[in-house]
């Protein structure tokens, strides 16, 4: 089956269960009016009659759907661009390249809208703009198969599904969203293998996601391969990445080459945790084990416009710091799972008597990594794996509220509900290993049933 055909199948699923949704919602409304059939190819979307911000009201109904849609992505673009970016500066570059696209895309235009109102009911900014995110990811699904039919690669499709994909578990509780993320990874490899330049902020937009995913879904398909694929983009300079003048990426840094390291090792603890046999997976750790260790960070350029911080200086050792803490934080779960490597590394190091005190040593190098990061830096925004990995065999009082304190600046800071979840599930697991058990995260999510793509 063609790549096209598989995402036909999938789009299509998600498509009709999105429909399901809205008719649902729709149906157990009371004051529901007359349903507005939409453009989307050979069935009627009906417009939920969820209440418009009172900011948008207008008798004119025209006038109000698009106003409503310029609300949503304002929304977007002034409140959530700027958190998934770590760039700071008077433009938001992962923005202004994001638009670009979706101005040529009515699939990735509503597909942001979408996020837009899931996030504006999210943040309890309007609770009832639920009713708007299904509405209108379900047009940008019909919009997005009227777009496969024409047998299109392009880098909208390729955008679209990746945000879709991104996207799917604030939808779908139950799902990570890896079967959108492997078609993007596939559409990407496909745009490459065909000499189309790829937007290396696309790029890296699905590296990351892959690399969160690969955590909590046991779709191997994803980031189990050779990371060679975002090496060679990074490795284009300007001429590759033609977004950026800088090797600074405003979601990855300078550490995109690492992220695919740090996702292969979360597919093997993944595996390892579903039962595969050590022996069977012995070369593979191995190999993760000294990529992880020899992996080096690329210098951030100096004096560029858009720093994260008012010094170079100081932005170079914080982006050194991040780096490092993912790079031990995936080093600490591949060890915690791999008793043969914990025990071959523990008994390098003299002053340690035992493996679970190597693995306590690890992990607060990482928290002092991280406590050289400034509490009001957007470096915050891109560390959850590691407060995650090594806060959770935090045991001092002080180390737990530096955690706390860094979790509640960010529920404020960006006014979603995903930086609670983080909090409290690090809570969770304080609580269970304090009563003696060796529980970690991933234990909880897979318990919850409730696969959370976090960044």
């Amino acid at each position: 089956m063609t790549i096209l055909a598989q995402l036909m199948r999938l789009t299509n699923e998600r498509f009709h269960l999105a429909v399901a949704n809205c008719n649902a919602r729709d149906a157990n409304n009371p004051n529901r009016v007359q349903s507005k059939t939409v453009g989307v190819p050979s069935l009627l979307i009906t417009t939920p009659v969820t209440p418009i911000p009172a900011s948008l009201s207008t008798s004119d109904q025209e006038l109000s759907e698009d106003c409503r849609q310029k609300y949503f992505l304002d929304y977007y673009f002034g409140s959530i661009a700027s958190v998934i970016s770590i760039k700071e500066g008077p433009n938001n570059q992962f923005g202004e390249s994001l638009k670009q696209y979706m101005s040529r895309s009515h699939a990735l235009r509503f597909t942001i809208v979408a996020m837009a109102a899931m996030l504006v009911a999210d943040s309890k900014v309007d609770s009832s703009a639920v009713g708007y995110a299904w509405h209108y990811r379900t047009i940008a699904l019909g919009m997005l198969q009227k777009d496969i039919l024409q047998q299109s690669y392009s880098i909208e499709i390729l955008a679209t599904v990746l945000f879709l994909g991104t996207t799917e578990f604030w939808f779908d509780a139950k799902s990570s969203g890896s079967v959108h993320l492997n078609a993007a990874k596939q559409l990407l490899l496909h745009n490459i293998n065909s000499g189309v330049q790829v937007p290396l902020f696309l790029a890296n937009f699905l590296c990351w996601f892959e690399t969160m995913s690969s955590f909590v879904s046991d779709d191997e398909g994803l980031v189990f391969s050779s990371p060679a694929t975002y090496v060679s983009l990074n490795a284009g300079g300007n001429t590759a990445r033609g977004d950026y003048d800088t090797i600074f990426d405003p979601l990855v840094g300078n550490w995109g080459t690492l992220m695919p390291l740090v996702g292969r090792v979360g597919t093997i603890v993944r595996k390892l945790r579903k039962g595969t046999e050590l022996a069977e997976l012995d070369e593979l750790i191995d190999t993760a084990e000294i990529d992880l260790l020899e992996w080096e960070h690329s210098d951030p350029p100096l004096n560029t416009h858009d720093r994260p911080t008012p010094s170079d200086t100081s932005c170079a050792q914080e982006f050194y710091s991040i780096a490092e803490t993912y790079r031990l934080s995936a080093l600490l779960a591949l060890y915690n799972y791999s008793p043969r490597l914990l025990i071959k590394r523990a008994t390098l190091v003299t002053d340690v008597k035992t493996a679970a005190e190597f693995l306590s040593q690890l992990a607060c190098s990482t928290i002092a990594l991280l406590r050289q990061i400034p509490i009001d830096s957007r470096l915050w925004f891109v560390c959850s794996i590691p407060i995650l990995s090594a806060g959770q065999l935090m045991t001092k009082s002080c180390d737990r509220e530096f955690l706390r304190s860094v979790l509640s600046m960010l529920m404020k800071k960006t006014r979603l509900t995903a930086a609670e979840k983080v909090g409290q599930l690090l809570e969770d697991v304080w609580e269970r290993r304090d009563a003696g058990s060796e529980i970690w995260w991933m234990d909880i999510l897979d318990e919850t049933g409730n696969p959370m793509l976090i960044n």
